[in-house]
C-alpha cells in the first residue's frame, strides 16, 4: 500500500519537486531532546536550547513557521498543575530582554492583569501577575519571561491556577529554566 501511494505521488509530482519539498520541510523543523533529567526545546537553526526539568511535561502542541525561523510549543504538567508556552522567533523586532518583555505584555489578553511584579533572571526579564477569572473560570497566575539571545526572541509563559502562595510556584520553576 505504501509503495502504491509513493508511486502515485511520484507520478503527480516530479522527483525534483518532492525533493525540494522534503528539504524545505526538514529545514523548518523544531526539535526536542530528552535526557533522564532534562527536556530541551529548540529550533534547529538556533545556537541554543531552552532546557527545563524532564518531570512529566507533555507536549500538547508544536507549531513551526514555514520559513523555519520560529517555533511555538505548548506543554502541560499534571504534577505541577502548570502550563508552559515557549515561543522562539529569529527576529530583530526586539533586541534585548526588556524590549521583548514589553512586546509580550502588549497582548490584549493581559489588559486585566493585577498585581504586576517584575524580576530579572539573566538572560530573562520577568513579569508575574494575576488574571482574574471570568464567569465559570478560576483566576490564574501568569509568569512571562523574555530574553533575546543570538538574534532570537525567547518567550516563556507559565500559567497556573491562582493559589494562596501567589506566583511562588511559577518563580521557583522559572529558576530551573535555562538557556544552553
Amino acid at each position: 500500500m505504501m509503495a502504491a501511494s509513493s508511486a502515485a505521488l511520484a507520478m503527480r509530482f516530479p522527483p525534483a519537486v518532492l525533493l525540494i519539498a522534503i528539504l524545505l520541510a526538514s529545514s523548518a523543523t523544531a526539535d526536542v531532546a530528552d535526557t533522564k533529567g532534562e527536556r530541551a526545546l529548540y529550533l534547529a537553526s538556533a545556537n541554543f536550547k531552552l532546557v527545563i526539568p524532564r518531570d512529566d511535561w507533555l507536549i500538547t502542541r508544536e507549531q513551526t513557521r514555514a520559513d523555519g525561523k520560529s517555533v511555538y510549543y505548548s506543554l502541560s504538567s499534571a504534577k505541577r498543575d502548570m502550563t508552559l508556552w515557549f515561543f522562539l522567533d529569529q527576529t530583530p523586532v526586539c533586541q534585548n530582554a526588556a524590549a521583548c518583555l514589553e512586546l509580550s505584555l502588549r497582548n490584549k489578553i493581559y489588559d486585566g492583569a493585577q498585581d504586576m511584579k517584575f524580576a530579572e533572571q539573566p538572560p530573562f526579564k520577568i513579569a508575574h501577575f494575576m488574571l482574574p477569572g471570568t464567569e465559570g473560570t478560576r483566576s490564574q497566575q501568569h509568569l512571562i519571561a523574555a530574553a533575546y539571545v543570538d538574534g532570537c526572541w525567547i518567550d516563556v509563559h507559565l500559567i497556573q491556577p491562582a493559589r494562596e502562595s501567589g506566583s511562588a510556584d511559577l518563580l521557583a520553576f522559572m529558576k530551573l529554566v535555562t538557556v544552553k
